[in-house]
């Protein structure tokens, strides 16, 4: 599905694509033509990317290995949270902080 805003949609220019087509002396028509082309040309894949493989979603159902590999997720996030330290429980008595006094040397620090 196609966004419905394109590099080539008929919207307001900004202040930089209207000094673009001021200087090279374009028509609102020639610039689109450009930007269509460009998004087209930019959607190819190059030769250089010929070894690395493309992935893309395409909304297939769950293989067997990504079944198994959220079971053990789920596992070991599982795990990890049964093994965790405990908080210290909030029965113990808390012993009052104590600063400087804000008297002698230490009023101003």
């Amino acid at each position: 599905m196609d966004p419905l805003q394109r590099s080539y949609s008929r919207r307001s220019l900004l202040p930089a694509e209207q000094q673009i087509i001021d200087a090279l002396g374009l028509t609102l028509d020639e610039y689109w033509e450009f930007c269509r082309l460009a998004d087209c040309k930019a959607k190819e894949r190059g030769e250089e990317y010929a070894s690395i493989p493309e992935i893309v979603a395409t909304g297939e159902p769950l293989t067997t290995f990504e079944i198994i590999s959220l079971v053990i997720g789920v596992l070991s996030t599982a795990a990890s949270v049964l093994l965790a330290p405990k908080p210290p429980s909030l029965e113990d008595p808390l012993s009052p902080i104590k600063t400087a006094d804000t008297r002698g040397q230490t009023q101003f620090a």
